[in-house]
């Protein structure tokens, strides 16, 4: 890829070099340890899983419900703060340093004040201690929040890898103990009471950082900028609840179990590559936050990028819904189709409308970007009412209707801010767009020459190989050349 390879003109040769080996460092090390963590997450559920009742896993998840959401707002965005506020003082982030505790105590105090009327609330006594212990979590974090955010500031990504696959693995060696000595659902709170602590402490050996006593005149820069975050994550809460709230609601269960089963299966390649992505392009978004020269270089590089994997990803699952829906869920299944069509294009959009928002919040457009989250939140539950007329795939087309034309606003500012044209931007998704659409047109030819007495699964093989196969040789024949830049990118960052 060009955009990968040429230096920033705001930035020297060394720093462009070790920020490019920063940003690719971090991803290898981030994609190990997560996909690797997640490897283990599955043993340990199916152990723990085959170990308890549907019951513990139920009380536990009441008393769950609860504490996310007083997790949404605990932080208060205080670890993103210091991460894209790059000119905040040492007094300051000590500041910080004490509020993140405060917010940790209050946190537990108020899950704490909660426990009971959320325990007459689901007529169930048990889930008292379940919110107190679970709460406990919140002490932890909050010394942690202000140290790993200053891990993320200074690129330390492989650090806080391995910071997070440890907590991983103590977190599953805990549950599988306990759940071998007959806990009980205690194995479900305590097996994650305990992987907190173990990340809280290993941050802290790493790194820590001294406390002073908060000044809300020192502190109104980095407060209102938390704020903006805290609202936009309350808005996008808002946002990706309203559609199963609405679905269910008007379309009823059956509907709302294939509507969720679409989604799940649509979002797997943009969660589990995008979480490894957004983990360390905001830091590296943040840190040449004044340099705009190096932030189109990136935004256009990870843009080309990100579309090359995403984009095959997501159109082949369009492509082969209904053969992969049959083949591995079954005929029960079916009603997943329609939404999964529609989502899994919606998929490829929202994967690449990650980078744009990361650059808007470094670049001093938190408001804007707050204010777009609000009314998204306010205009996407309307939309989803509007279109549950046409059924699930009526839901799936109102994610895909309403924020691509929110995100004009927010990639207007953006192209703006870093002098990012139109054509800049669509030459940087031309590789993966040709190539998906070489990989459409072939498939649909497999699909009309295959004799319609071949199995499903040898339907499904044929159309998957040739939608590879042909994307594969689109992109190397056409820009083979930009292909291998990226590739040679790629292993000079990991050497």
């Amino acid at each position: 890829m060009s955009n990968s390879i040429a230096p920033s003109a705001g930035l020297a040769s060394s720093d462009t070099k070790f920020l490019d080996r920063s940003l690719i460092k971090g991803m290898f090390w981030t994609g190990l340890v997560k996909w690797s963590s997640q490897i283990v997450s599955w043993i340990t559920t199916i152990f723990v899983a085959r170990m308890l009742r549907p019951e513990d896993y139920g009380l536990v998840g009441m008393a769950g419900t609860f504490i996310g959401l007083v997790a949404l707002l605990n932080e208060f965005g205080v670890g993103i703060t210091i991460v894209s506020l790059r000119d905040l003082n040492q007094r300051v982030v000590a500041q910080l340093n004490s509020v993140s505790v405060a917010l940790g105590v209050a946190g537990f105090l108020l899950s704490c004040a909660a426990a009971v009327p959320l325990s007459a609330f689901y007529d169930t006594s048990d889930v008292v201690w379940v919110v107190v212990v679970m709460a406990g979590g919140f002490l932890f974090a909050g010394f942690r929040t202000v140290p790993g955010a200053l891990l993320q500031k200074e690129l330390r990504f492989r650090v806080l890898a391995l910071i997070d696959g440890l907590q991983v693995f103590v977190q599953a060696a805990a549950m599988v103990l306990m759940a071998a000595l007959g806990f009980g659902y205690w194995t479900l709170v305590a097996g994650g009471l305990v992987g907190t602590l173990s990340g809280t402490i290993a941050t802290l050996v790493v790194r820590t950082h001294p406390f002073a006593t908060p000044s809300m005149a020192s502190l109104k820069e980095a407060m209102t900028f938390s704020w903006h975050i805290v609202l936009a994550r309350l808005s996008w809460c808002i946002q990706s609840n309203a559609d199963s709230v609405i679905t269910g609601k008007v379309l009823g269960q059956a509907a709302l179990g294939f509507y969720g089963m679409a989604l799940s299966l649509a979002m797997v390649p943009v969660e589990k590559i995008a979480a490894v992505v957004n983990q360390v392009t905001t830091s590296l978004f943040a840190a040449v936050q004044k340099d705009a020269p190096a932030l189109r270089r990136y935004f256009l590089s990870l843009t080309e990028g990100f579309s090359l994997v995403i984009f095959p990803a997501t159109a082949g699952i369009a492509l082969v819904a209904e053969e992969f829906v049959l083949l591995v869920l079954g005929d029960k299944w079916a009603g997943v189709v329609p939404p999964l069509q529609v989502l899994a294009f919606y998929a490829a959009f929202r994967a690449i409308q990650t980078l744009p928002p990361q650059i808007l919040f470094v670049t001093g457009g938190s408001r804007l970007g707050m204010w777009n989250a609000l009314g998204v939140a306010i205009v996407l539950p309307v939309t989803f009412y509007l279109l549950s007329g046409w059924g699930t795939r009526g839901i799936a087309l109102a994610w895909l209707i309403v924020h691509p034309l929110a995100a004009t606003q927010t990639n207007w500012f953006v192209f703006k801010k870093i002098d990012v044209t139109v054509g800049q931007y669509l030459a940087a998704l031309r590789p993966a767009m040709i190539g998906c659409l070489c990989m459409l047109a072939a498939v649909i030819v497999v699909k009309q020459a295959m004799p319609q007495g071949w199995p499903l699964g040898m339907r499904f093989a044929a159309e998957v190989g040739t939608g590879a196969a042909v994307y594969a040789l689109t992109a190397l024949s056409i820009h083979g050349e930009r292909v291998r830049s990226f590739l040679r990118v790629i292993r000079t960052g990991i050497a």
